[in-house]
């Protein structure tokens, strides 16, 4: 580490080109074991021995990664807890950090355990930051917007979200959040919510939109079905059994719209229907002429949408009869 670098210092948000590189789970190093394995039986001498070399290494690299999932799994109540008070303060974490450790004081550890804490508390850190896993910022809200402008989307949330542009996005998730908290009192699993349920709900969208761009299919994953939804956020997340559970109940549902949103569009299009019509009436603008020895004559201008029409009424006389001319251009 950098000689005065913060152990939790915050990593930049990843760009829409270059998802983040996750590390290998317990599961893929198996499976690597399992490879070099097959190999090894085919190869002889030197190269055999490295192979089983790299076999093991695998496996006990498997095996850590299960026990420290493990540990962090019983540890996630006691880290949830310290940083409670934290759900609308998203930037200060340092003090989410010494928030945590008072915590795990209080709650009777000692400074080795707290110590051995130290790679769990940096990674539940870095899976609590809202600026990486909050929903749809794994992609700017550029691409949002040409989904929403290509594609029908099935949801009424879809259709108030996806046309926003970044600020307002940002705002209206943000309150998004703070609605489902109210509801669950559970961040991790708005934040969840909020990254799968778009995914899920506008995959037919989402995956039209990804044949002209597949360079954003590591961001916008197809989800097909809840199970594979659940399987994203239980990776992304570490969510427990409960919280899973939960998780694949809010999903069958569909998306509460934004009650707020939903008035302003409203508002918007009621203006747009009364502006149409405005514009559809014809707008008349008339003079009425007394000259001394002649009739009243009146002149009118009729702007409609299609022409315009000069029309030009005399009043009766003693001398002639009324008439009434028109010219339309």
């Amino acid at each position: 580490m950098v000689s005065g670098e913060h152990p939790f210092k915050q990593k930049p948000p990843p760009t829409d080109q270059e998802p983040p590189m996750k590390r290998p789970t317990s599961r893929q190093h198996l499976k690597m074991a399992d490879l070099l394995g097959e190999k090894a039986k085919k190869a002889a001498g030197v190269k055999k021995k490295r192979l089983k070399s790299l076999e093991l290494a695998h496996r006990l690299r498997a095996k850590q990664i299960a026990a420290d999932n493990d540990l962090y799994a019983k540890a996630l109540p006691y880290l949830r807890a310290g940083v409670a008070h934290f759900a609308d303060k998203r930037a200060d974490l340092p003090a989410m950090v010494r928030a945590l450790v008072k915590h795990l004081a209080s709650v009777g550890m000692d400074a080795d355990g707290i110590r051995n804490m130290k790679p769990h508390i940096r990674r539940f850190i870095e899976e609590y930051n809202p600026t990486r896993t909050r929903s749809m910022h794994q992609a700017a809200a550029r691409y949002w917007n040409q989904i929403a402008e290509s594609q029908p989307l099935k949801t009424e949330w879809a259709q108030q979200m996806f046309p926003l542009p970044q600020e307002d996005m940002d705002l209206a998730l943000e309150n998004e959040e703070k609605r489902l908290l109210r509801e669950t009192n559970n961040p991790v699993l708005v934040s969840a919510y909020l990254k799968i349920m778009p995914l899920l709900w506008e995959n037919a969208a989402i995956s039209n939109y990804l044949k002209d761009n597949p360079r954003l299919r590591i961001a916008m994953p197809p989800l097909q079905s809840i199970p594979e939804a659940l399987m994203v956020a239980s990776r992304d997340f570490q969510l427990t059994m409960r919280e899973l559970m939960k998780l694949g109940e809010m999903l069958k549902e569909l998306p509460t719209p934004n009650t707020a949103l939903r008035v302003a569009n409203s508002i918007i299009s009621d203006y747009r229907v009364s502006a149409r019509k405005q514009l559809l009436l014809p707008r008349i603008a008339e003079a009425l002429f007394h000259p001394s020895f002649d009739p009243e004559t009146l002149l009118r201008v009729i702007a409609d949408t299609d022409n315009t029409t000069m029309e030009l009424t005399s009043a009766e006389h003693n001398f002639g009869r009324r008439f009434t001319h028109k010219n339309h251009r």
